[in-house]
């Protein structure tokens, strides 16, 4: 059975949108479905893509990601009244072209996304925490980890103090 969380509650989960915003994924539009066999082909075996194990182990990571922001207080005030189903297919998006695969992101860029946000400090430390959080509960190995949070890294002066 699944259960239905309280108003405070969807705050804090659309507030765990920050992942989202800090990813760019502030803005949301279509959704991308999994990739198909040709599009996973185009891959480079060696990415970091393939080597957290293609689009099923994104999705795996994206939907952790969701619950962890959506229940951090840390996070919340940035993503009320966010739809997070659009947000995490942004995600999907973005990590999974980020990676090397065959996903593409079609957010703003994390400037304009982050605008006005005020996004602290301590806000992106929390985004973080919570993404690694999920990166190991998908069992992605520390290697893979850190060369994602290397990544991300660059981000951060186009989302923090924005």
């Amino acid at each position: 059975m699944m259960h239905r969380p309280s108003h405070r509650k969807v705050s804090l989960a659309l507030a765990a949108a920050l992942t989202v915003a800090a990813m760019g994924l502030a803005a949301c539009s279509q959704q991308q479905g999994p990739e198909s066999p040709a599009a996973a082909a185009k891959a480079d075996p060696q990415s970091l893509y393939v080597r957290l194990g293609g689009h099923g182990t994104i999705r795996k990571i994206v939907d952790d990601f969701a619950v962890r922001l959506a229940a951090d207080v840390r996070l919340n005030k940035h993503f009320a009244g966010i739809n997070m189903m659009a947000l995490k297919e942004k995600l999907v998006g973005q990590l999974g072209e980020l990676c090397g695969g065959p996903e593409v992101y079609t957010g703003k860029d994390m400037k304009t996304a982050h605008r006005g946000m005020g996004i602290s400090e301590m806000e992106w430390n929390a985004f973080i925490d919570d993404l690694t959080q999920s990166l190991a509960a998908a069992g992605v190995p520390e290697v893979q980890k850190q060369e994602l949070l290397v990544k991300l890294s660059p981000m951060k002066s186009d989302i923090v103090g924005q």
